[in-house]
Order: C-alpha cells, then structure tokens, then sequence
C-alpha cells in the first residue's frame, strides 16, 4: 500500500456549498479512516484547502475512491492534488 497526501484547493466563492455538504462530506471521511484507508485529514486554518493523508494502492486506485468525495458533485472544490509520499518516521510509516 502506498501513502498519498492530497491537497484540496477552496476559494472563497465555494464556501456555501462547503458549509452545506460538510455533515456528509465529514462521515464519508470517517468511513475512510475506520476502513484505514483516509490515515488522517482536515482544513487550513486559513479556508483555503485541506490536507488528506491515504493509503491506496496506487494513483488511480485513489483517484476513484476520491471520486466518491459528496464535495465533488457540488463542485465544492476547485483543485486536488496527489502525491504520493514515503513517510519515514512516525504513526503513518508501515
């Protein structure tokens, strides 16, 4: 399993959509962390986005469960990022 941290991108002239799909976007998310894919994620204190941290087995694999975001549909975010990344030290290292 690989781990991948992806960066949500949010502007302002989203921020309604947000506050009204959080509650659904928030328990899509914990089904991914007790599943153990999503290993740890949430908001810039700023508004502007979001870290997610996930285990997949690879880009494309990610890349469909994100799809499954409830904020994709509501075109509540303006860019995703992915990257995977090879933790070294810490709870998220294998």
């Amino acid at each position: 399993m690989a781990t991948f941290l992806v960066t949500y991108t949010f502007s302002p002239a989203t921020a309604s959509v947000r506050d009204d799909t959080r509650a659904t976007h928030r328990a899509w998310l914990a089904s991914l962390l007790d599943t153990g894919v999503l290993k740890a994620s949430g908001p810039y204190t700023d508004s502007s986005g979001a870290l997610l941290i996930f285990a997949a087995p690879d880009a494309d694999a990610l890349s469909s469960i994100l799809a499954g975001d409830p904020y994709v549909p509501v075109a509540a975010i303006d860019a995703t990022t992915i990257t995977e990344w090879t933790p070294v030290f810490g709870p998220i290292t294998d």
